[in-house]
Parts: C-alpha cells; structure tokens; sequence
C-alpha cells in the first residue's frame, strides 16, 4: 500500500530528528566522557605524585639510617589508608628493599624502568598479564640518593566511574530522544495539517467541478500553494470551457453535415428513381409523395406551367 504524501513526509521528518538527536548525543557523551576521563586520569596521576611526594619525604631519614621496618610499616600503613594504590616497593642499585606486594614484586615490574634516570620522576602506563591497567609512578628519595619510590596505581576504578557515565549518558540521550520525537510528532503534525487540508481539498476537485476555490491559511508557503493550485485550477477550468464551446460548434458541424448528406443522398434517390418513371403524372405523383415524407404540410399540389 502507497503511503501518502504527508504521511512518508512526517516519517522522513521524525527519522531526520531521531538522527540528528542521535548524532548529536552520540558527539556531546564522547565529549563529555573524554573529557571527564582526562580529568579522572589527571586527578589520579596528580594523588599519585602528592602521594609519592609526601611518601618521599617520610622515608629519607629512615632510608639512611637503614631502618627498613619503620619503611615497611609506613608504606603498608599507605596501602592500607589508600585504596587507590596497588603496590609500594622502593629500590636501592637495582635491588628492592621493601614492597608491599604479597607474593613478591614481579620481575617484570621492576624491568619497566631499567636503565634510565633514578634522579628524576617518571610516570608510566602499562598492562598487566591479566589485563588491569596501572599507572606506574617512579619517584626518587632525596633525589635518587636514598633510593626511589615506585607507587603503582590501578585505573580500574576511575575507569568503573567512566563506564558508569558512559551509560548515564546512554540513557539521558535515549530520554532526549524520545522527548524530542514526542515533541516533533506533535509539531509536524501541527506544521503538515495544512497540507493534509490541501491533500483532501484537491481530492473532491473533478473535471466536473473545477470552480471550487481552496480556502486554506497557514504560513507563507502554504498561502503561496493554495494561491498556485487555484491559479492553475482557473486556468484549467477556462480550458475545459474552451474545449466544451469546440465540442458543441464541432457537434454543430456534424449535424449540418448529416443534414446535407441526407440532403444529397435523398436528392439522388429521387433523381435515379424519377429517371426509371415513364410519364409526368407518374413522376409528379412520386415527388408529391416524397416531398409529403420530408416537408410537414397537409396538402401538397404541384402545378406544372408548361
């Protein structure tokens, strides 16, 4: 089944809308999440380097007079109080004092900074074996002379706070979505009522019935087709006058042309029969009664001079 007109145009209408609110969301929630992931990240590198820093200061005396339980305790007492942090070791010419990690710091770990400077603060991403990501921070203790800090933080949970985002802003996009295909039903549907007026209008216009006038209001552009449609209903109907005086002058021609045909065709018959006639009485008695059939009189006489 066809749809109509103004039907197929309100479900082009209301697929642009959902389409445009689609996209529209799509862009503003990658904008958004990208840019409370940077924030996220930055604010957890900036804790991880405030923590390092303060971390630093507290184990450079215990560093240097080698009380490593006192190390331990501080650092075990940071893991515990922070739960952002994975892991806590510190090392001295490639070796590791003391950690925090229960079943040993991975080799793996301790490689991801080898060979270069001690005296300076790195920060590093990587990926585990099971597939956690951590920010690694190396921190150096009065400045790389006591050692240096390594404080690994996992992104786990910020990127939890990401994917919860992510869909909170799925679902207001679905909410904007359909508040706005409502809201465009609505208004569509009030814009095109003007030409669904028009569509009917146009409907009950016939060959028969051409000098209707549409009497429609809406904007300017509906004014403009109402205007169009009677101008060229006008000039339709003007040419269906035309074509109706052509039919009965046409009409016209055709009886006079029976009318002589008939003439000629009688005048002939009589010629051939008067010709096969053998007196005048005969053929003043056949013209009388043949002209009886053609002329409505009650008598007829023929007189013959000569």
């Amino acid at each position: 089944m066809k749809l109509k007109f103004y039907e197929s145009l309100k479900t082009m209408l209301l697929s642009a809308v959902a389409l445009l609110v689609i996209l529209t969301g799509v862009v503003v929630s990658q904008l958004v999440i990208q840019n409370y992931s940077t924030a996220l990240l930055t604010g957890a590198i900036a804790r991880a380097e405030s923590i390092s820093h303060r971390l630093s200061l507290d184990l450079t005396d215990k560093i240097l007079i080698n009380d490593l339980v006192a190390v331990q305790k501080i650092l075990d007492d940071q893991l515990q109080s922070e739960k952002s942090v994975s892991y806590l070791f510190i090392m001295y010419n490639d070796t590791v004092l003391v950690h925090t990690c229960s079943n040993g710091v991975p080799v793996n770990l301790v490689n991801i900074n080898k060979g270069m400077e001690i005296s300076q603060k790195k920060i590093t991403k990587f990926i585990s074996e099971t597939g956690e990501r951590f920010i690694d921070i190396q921190w150096p203790i009065f400045e790389g002379k006591a050692g240096v800090l390594r404080l690994g933080m996992s992104e786990g949970s910020f990127r939890d706070k990401v994917k919860q985002l992510r869909f909170k802003m799925s679902l207001v996009t679905l909410l904007v979505l359909m508040v706005s295909l409502l809201f465009s039903r609505l208004l569509i549907t009030h814009l095109l009522k003007p030409f669904i007026q028009l569509t009917d209008a146009v409907k009950q216009i016939d060959e028969d019935n051409l000098d209707i006038k549409i009497d429609i209001k809406g904007s300017t552009e509906i004014n403009r087709l109402v205007a169009s449609y009677n101008a060229m209903f006008t000039r339709i109907s003007g040419y269906t006058a035309k074509l109706k005086r052509y039919n009965r002058k046409l009409k016209q021609k055709n009886k006079e042309l029976d009318r002589a045909h008939n003439q000629l065709m009688t005048t002939f018959s009589v010629s051939q029969k008067i010709a096969a006639l053998p007196d005048l009485k005969s053929i003043c008695s056949y013209i009388v009664e043949t002209l009886l059939e053609i002329v409505e009189c009650r008598n007829l006489s023929m007189i013959i001079f000569d």
